[in-house]
């Protein structure tokens, strides 16, 4: 009797430790001091401390000691595998063990494998769970909650509305309305609308909850593309309700639910309606209404008489109703019908806009009718209908569709003035228009043959080369080039000491002779790079020369007193082709000079001598300069090179 009551006062100090911090270890203590046996209540009582404090090892240790344990205590030690993040093969094979013993699994043990599954976001083993053990336990509303939402987060409202939906039908309990609402946001975004009906329905409908603007404009949008005007009208009523002012986005979907319906009745006023509460349609507004009525004449014949029915009865019209009319007509190719909708415009108490204009303007470029657009702008003047930025665009247009067309270029211009920026199009389609015309003038000659400018100008070159070379050899009148042979030695001199500097040479000196040829006298550096440096780039200048000759100017070359006078930059690459020559000749023939670049090259590679050194200088001298020329003669095939050089010397 006394191991009895001392097992029961065990038994009551285990249960108050499970509301007591680190219970788990005082209620070890308690258990040493007992002499007997612990019973089925002292496990369960430990298992529970274990399951507080997440000690899987432990509980499973327990777990093992006893002889024949219960239902209850398989799920305290499947619950605390769960709730200390075990592998999910131990959860399964305890599972299955349980399962063979006999045992079945907790409401509480469903729930935490739900839980486990939804803070891993796997839907998949949310929905094995549900599915292996819903027949042994019926599922708490909170874990169908959690399932509901991660499908609806995973993109998949059909299966999250399919699943909310079965449970309310079996059992006595109903989700919460966030749970719905999250229901109705994954449903409105991907246009499930079954979904969105029920779940408006219990959210709006049933608990009266308010339903936010976003929300709203999703199930506006899906009501638009699944076409549900009477859905659409709830949404407005619910927006007033909350006093949120009605916007062109909010009222555009309705237009486009009742049009795709066919129900253009209801979709007219609502232009009105728009206009009544300060807010201004635009074409694109109607633009569903405009798909349906222009298929056919006959649908447009009956918007049109449609409108006047309205207009009778007294409902508020708006001239983006009228637009819509005369913008099928122009669609349809029937620019007598549209012109006559717009004569009698007056008749629905509205006067036309900008966008009326502009409409007709696209059918007179249609039909390319100059003479119509130019008395529908008078009429925009008259009436003081200001232009935008597509009435000037689509009179550019129009210009374009003429043979003369100087006047889109005004109207370019007119644009500009207004402070609009002509888009990109505009600018193709005048380039477009201006290339069908004259695509001569846009096409770039690429070929080799020489035209009757380049040809004047490569004998005025030669010209004078013959004269630069003899006042390079005439005593006194060679006096009159000496600045360009100077500047023409030192290009030479200085690319020796620029090789031989980035070569680790020292420069010492550098002497300028513009009849012998100069002199660089530096110490170490690579003399295989340094000494063969001056005519490397003059190969690369000799090509530049080249292509010089072709890009001048015509009269710099034929007129040689503005040359001298005005221009006469152009004589330093003549002088400069002429030293090269008169200096690789030198070298290769006559050997005038006793220490020259090629003498230097014969003295440190042996295996060439000088005149194979000048010879080879020379012929790569040759071959850029006619390099340069070819290419001159392909790249530039300016016909008007006299009117551009009169236009250069002039300033």
């Amino acid at each position: 009797m006394s191991r009895l009551s001392s097992l029961q006062q065990l038994n009551s100090k285990l249960a108050h430790f499970e509301t007591r911090k680190a219970g788990f270890a005082r209620a070890l203590k308690e258990c040493a001091s007992l002499s007997g046996e612990p019973d089925n209540d002292t496990y369960s009582h430990l298992l529970k401390l274990c399951y507080k404090e997440k000690l899987f090892n432990e509980s499973r240790a327990l777990f093992s000691e006893i002889n024949n344990p219960t239902n209850e205590h398989w799920n305290q030690l499947i619950s605390t595998a769960i709730t200390s993040n075990q592998k999910t093969s131990l959860v399964s094979s305890l599972l299955e063990k349980m399962r063979q013993s006999g045992f079945n699994i907790s409401s509480r043990i469903l729930d935490e494998l739900v839980a486990l599954n939804t803070r891993k976001k796997s839907l998949e083993g949310s929905l094995k769970v549900l599915q292996e053990y819903s027949e042994e336990v019926q599922p708490s509303y909170e874990s169908i909650g959690k399932i509901v939402t991660l499908a609806a987060q995973s993109a998949s409202p059909r299966l999250a509305f399919e699943i909310a939906f079965e449970f309310e039908a079996s059992s006595p309990r109903s989700l919460t309305v966030d749970t719905w609402m999250t229901i109705l946001r994954s449903c409105a975004y991907y246009h499930y609308m079954p979904g969105i009906e029920h779940a408006w329905t219990i959210v709006v409908s049933e608990n009266s909850s308010a339903v936010d603007e976003g929300t709203c404009l999703l199930v506006l949008n899906a009501c638009a593309r699944q076409p549900n005007p009477q859905l659409a009208t709830w949404v407005i009523s619910s927006l007033k309700s909350q006093h949120i002012p009605l916007q062109e986005h909010h009222l555009a979907p309705v237009i486009q639910a009742y049009a795709a319906t066919g129900n253009l009745k209801e979709a007219f006023p609502i232009l009105g309606i728009m206009r009544q509460n300060k807010i201004q349609p635009q074409l694109e507004t109607a633009l569903p209404i405009l798909d349906n009525i222009s298929k056919s004449i006959d649908n447009v014949d009956e918007a049109y008489y449609l409108l006047h029915d309205l207009n009778k009865q007294g409902e508020a019209m708006d001239v983006s109703a009228v637009n819509v009319i005369i913008s099928a007509c122009v669609k349809l190719g029937d620019m007598h019908r549209a012109l006559s909708t717009f004569q009698e415009i007056d008749q629905f108490k509205v006067k036309p806009s900008t966008e009326t204009y502009n409409i007709l303007l696209s059918g007179c470029i249609d039909g390319s009718n100059r003479s119509l657009g130019d008395k529908l702008l008078t009429m925009m003047k008259k009436q003081n209908v200001q232009p935008d930025a597509r009435t000037f665009e689509r009179l550019i247009i129009l210009c374009l569709t003429q043979t003369a067309y100087e006047d889109a270029f005004f109207y370019l211009e007119e644009m500009k003035g207004a402070g609009y920026i002509p888009p990109q199009s505009v600018y193709e389609t005048l380039i477009r228009r201006c290339y069908s015309l004259e695509p001569h003038l846009y096409r770039r000659d690429s070929s080799l043959s020489v035209n009757s400018t380049q040809k004047e100008t490569l004998i005025v070159a030669c010209v004078y080369a013959v004269v630069i070379g003899i006042l390079w050899h005439v005593p006194f009148l060679r006096w009159l080039i000496y600045p360009f042979k100077l500047l023409t030695v030192g290009f030479h001199e200085f690319s020796h000491a620029l090789a031989g500097k980035l070569t680790g040479a020292k420069i010492e000196s550098i002497r300028l002779d513009p009849h012998e040829g100069g002199e660089t006298r530096m110490r170490g550096g690579w003399s295989f790079i340094s000494l063969p440096a001056g005519f490397l780039f003059d190969l690369y200048l000799l090509g530049q020369k080249g292509l010089a000759v072709l890009s001048l100017d015509y009269h710099l070359l034929s007129a040689t007193c503005s040359v001298l006078v005005h221009k006469s930059w152009y004589i330093p690459p003549l002088c400069y082709i002429v030293h090269r020559c008169n200096e690789l000749f030198n070298d290769t023939l006559i050997r005038k000079v006793a220490s020259s670049d090629a003498v230097q090259m014969s003295y440190a590679f042996k295996c060439i001598p000088s005149r194979g050194w000048g010879f080879i200088w020379l012929l790569q001298s040759v071959g850029f300069f006619a390099c340069g020329i070819i290419v001159g003669i392909a790249a530039f095939k300016y016909e008007d090179q006299r009117a551009r050089a009169d236009m250069f010397l002039s300033t």
